[in-house]
């Protein structure tokens, strides 16, 4: 199967997929901080610390800390799609091989070895800063609670949407 462009903006949009509910749209402008706090970039002892953290690392494009704020299973789907389009590097066409490596700012042999987590670092850090509004934005509606698990209801803009947390060694983790 032969890399194409198509496959290298694959490669970013699987990183930021379940990230970004309004892709390709104009971020709206970012709120003034004001907070004097630390940022926060690992997972809670609530479902909405670990949204909060979530969100910090999302608007910061920190791809280590959104792996570490993942749940086993999320981190697990991530890696098995990471590292197979690794593999696929040596597919593609000269000029895709190229554009996948200035947008991962590697080189093939490093696309290659990088480990999954890496690769996906790379490709958050890669992508546009507008790809994350609706997470960046988002606000918290409702927690819907369960004994091993919480669903957010968030809102951002006009769209609504779901995110799904699970409790990993008494930390919750986002599970989408």
């Amino acid at each position: 199967m032969l890399c194409t462009q198509r496959h290298v903006a694959i490669f970013v949009a699987i990183a930021i997929s379940g990230l970004a509910a309004g892709c390709g749209r104009q971020a709206a402008p970012e709120p003034e901080v004001v907070s004097k706090e630390p940022i926060v970039l690992t997972p809670g002892n609530t479902p909405e610390a670990t949204f909060t953290a979530y969100q910090n690392a999302v608007r910061m494009q920190d791809g280590h800390a959104l792996w570490n704020i993942f749940s086993a299973a999320a981190r697990e789907k991530r890696r098995e799609h990471f590292a197979e389009m690794s593999t696929q590097i040596d597919q593609c066409t000269p000029d895709d091989r190229v554009a996948m490596c200035e947008k991962l700012d590697c080189t093939p042999s490093e696309i290659r070895t990088l480990s999954p987590s890496n690769l996906f670092a790379r490709a958050i850090r890669a992508a546009p800063p507008n790809a994350f509004a609706d997470d960046i934005n988002a606000t918290i509606l409702n927690t819907e609670s369960h004994e091993t698990y919480a669903i957010l209801s968030l809102k951002a803009g006009e769209k609504t949407r779901h995110m799904r947390f699970v409790e990993e060694d008494g930390l919750w983790k986002v599970d989408d």
